[in-house]
């Protein structure tokens, strides 16, 4: 029962694309935005301290991972003024972020020092 017209074949091919693509091409909720546009001020902080930690931990020079833990305080900061105002759960989770790049950043201080 197969049939010898291409049509159905490629009539499958765009449909199985389409369904099995990680977005759906025909739905443009977000106007063509980057997703980091839609996380809350708490979430985005979350990211850049994850990501700077991380950052910071693949390297093997601790002037680099100072380095990098500043500019992430400092991108942590802009966030946060840049954003409204918060509630004082989200600033006090915000604050907590903050004071874990801190200590990040004063242990390898100390690694540094005690070199």
């Amino acid at each position: 029962m197969t049939s010898k017209n291409p049509f159905f074949l490629i009539l499958f091919m765009i449909l199985g694309s389409c369904l099995l693509s990680p977005t759906a091409s025909f739905v443009d909720d977000n106007e063509g935005g980057h997703f980091l546009d839609r996380l809350s001020v708490r979430q985005k902080i979350e990211m850049t301290v994850l990501n700077g930690i991380r950052n910071a931990e693949r390297q093997a020079d601790e002037t680099a991972r100072e380095r990098i833990l500043k500019q992430t305080l400092a991108q942590v900061e802009k966030l946060r003024a840049s954003a409204p105002k918060q509630s004082k759960k989200t600033e006090k989770e915000i604050k907590g972020q903050i004071k874990l790049v801190e200590k990040s950043l004063k242990q390898v201080r100390t690694k540094t020092a005690a070199l």
